[in-house]
């Protein structure tokens, strides 16, 4: 289990802790680094090792690595080995599993500052060589690695399989998603519940489709409840833990100094050593839920709310490139219920109303956007040509000057605004356009141009400093 202690600070010091099973009591394990509680934590324990990693939500360029640390090195001076390093901007390792002598991960970067170019892949590490072998390197939506094959959705009905020996790809099998996938010893599963999240389907149609592993359907289960979490425990059964909504339950954050240490009655118990008895099975059973349940809670909530939104951004600009603005718009407005904070989520939404001819509400979302993006100088250009359009020039002008303001070489800009102030009636402001843009200018024709304009607008002082220019 994962937790944390702290000296006195604002700095936590983690831990992996052992639990027992027989007496409960807990013991530290692996001592994996310390944060200031603002960072989120991956592990996984394999064969005598914690591999884990922490990330953190920033779109510098960074450094995303999985470590590994031998169970029962509680050393705060040993920061353990790397096992794994990804480099890039925003880079996160998002998702760990084993099988056998293999590390599987899940890893992504983008391609500049501002979050564009989101980029998924998915390696494995031989844990006796820590020799890495790219399986897939493209945007997958889920995946999941069994000894011979990692299964992923190349698209939301499409599941393809990697052979991680040969990396020969080949269909396996078509499914209604997207949906999380899982996999025992003679059976595929695919849990739409992930279409449901995204409000792709209705609750009622909540289904876990099986396969066996040729890729033909063999079954399909209805949870009890709709949002029940499904755990697959192999030898043919699952486990759920039942989901009711208006549930709330909550763990105390201190434990009162009362329920403290032991009473005189039971130290008096403790030093007679009396035989222990058996714990039933079913507890057990219950301890095994309630770490998968936080587990699997932890890791449900990143995938929602960091990696299920970008790949909605990828394939959104893909849509964009291609002209397919409705089907984009419907991405952007599903990351919007997701990640509202997402950046430029509401400026392509507005790109795709004006390309669909909603001028109206191209122009609300471009004012939308431009409240939290307030030097956003592309934003504030098509909001200006857009006002220039509907035959609103003050508008266009405010926009296109505040525009320019920001960008001082841009001559098409400074043009566009000079239009603008000219058609709003505005001949300061025009004036000092086309001052500026003879400033740009290097060839004395085009410098002579900007006098004759300031020229027609009787603007002499301006067109002699401008005619100056050209000699």
């Amino acid at each position: 289990m994962l937790g944390w202690e702290t000296d006195g600070s604002n700095i936590h010091n983690n831990y992996i802790y052992q639990i027992s099973t027989e007496n409960f009591k807990r013991k530290k394990a692996v001592y994996i680094g310390s944060s200031n509680g603002l960072t989120s934590t991956v592990f996984l324990i394999h064969r005598g090792y914690v591999y884990y990693t922490t990330n953190s939500n920033t779109m510098k360029k960074t450094s995303a690595i999985l470590y590994r640390k031998q169970l029962g090195n509680t050393d705060k001076t040993d920061t353990g080995k790397i096992a794994f390093e990804h480099m890039g901007i925003g880079a996160q390792i998002q998702d760990i599993s084993a099988y056998a002598n293999n590390i599987y991960i899940s890893f992504a970067s983008y391609e500049n500052e501002k979050g564009d170019g989101y980029k998924t892949s998915f390696s494995s590490i031989n844990i006796h060589t820590l020799q890495e072998k790219c399986i897939l390197d493209s945007s997958i939506f889920a995946a999941y690695a069994d000894s011979n094959y990692v299964y992923y959705e190349n698209d939301e009905n499409t599941v393809n399989c990697v052979d991680t020996n040969t990396n020969e790809e080949t269909f396996f099998c078509n499914i209604k998603g997207p949906c999380y996938i899982s996999a025992d010893t003679d059976y595929v599963y695919f849990d739409n519940l992930q279409s449901i999240y995204i409000d792709k389907i209705d609750e009622k149609d909540r289904k876990i489709f099986v396969y066996d592993k040729s890729g033909k359907y063999v079954t399909e289960i209805t949870p009890k409840n709709p949002k029940d979490d499904c755990y697959f425990g192999g030898d043919d059964m699952m486990i759920f833990k039942e989901n009711i909504d208006g549930e709330n339950i909550k763990c105390p954050d201190i434990v009162p100094e009362d329920q403290k240490g032991m009473t005189e009655e039971e130290l008096e118990w403790s030093v007679k050593n009396p035989p222990r008895p058996k714990v039933p099975r079913y507890v057990f059973i219950a301890l095994a839920l309630i770490l998968l349940v936080a587990f699997g809670g932890g890791s449900w909530w990143y995938y929602r709310k960091n990696v299920l939104p970008e790949k909605y951004y990828l394939r959104a600009t893909t849509l964009m490139k291609d002209k397919q603005y409705a089907r984009a718009e419907e991405l952007y407005r599903r990351i919007m219920k997701i990640r509202p904070e997402r950046r430029d989520v509401l400026y392509n939404i507005a790109y795709c109303k004006e390309e669909t001819g909603e001028t109206a509400e191209a122009i609300k979302y471009y004012e939308e956007h431009l409240k939290t993006a307030k030097n956003d100088t592309k934003a504030m250009t098509r909001l200006g040509w857009l006002y220039m359009k509907g035959g609103d020039y003050e508008q266009a002008l405010k926009w296109l000057k505040e525009a320019a303001s920001r960008d001082k070489k841009n001559d098409e800009l400074w043009r566009l605004t000079a239009e603008a102030a000219m058609k709003a009636g505005d001949v300061e402001e025009a004036g000092k356009a086309w001052s500026h843009i003879a400033t740009l200018c290097k060839e004395p024709d085009k410098i002579m141009a900007c006098g004759k304009e300031l020229l027609a607008l009787k603007d002499y002082r301006r067109a002699l400093d401008v005619y100056a220019l050209a000699e």
